[in-house]
């Protein structure tokens, strides 16, 4: 079986965000932070 999305990219993108220090955040503190709203493309329904 080939390893999915988050095996092969979103794993490494964490990994690499938890060795240079980053913060996760939940998104409705992210969208704060941005300041602005997202595209309506972006939104869950």
């Amino acid at each position: 079986m080939k390893p999915g999305e988050h095996k092969t990219v979103q794993a490494r993108i964490l990994e690499y965000g938890k060795a240079v220090s980053w913060t996760v955040v939940s998104r409705e503190e992210a969208e704060q932070q941005r300041g602005y709203p997202l595209p309506c493309h972006y939104l869950t329904f």
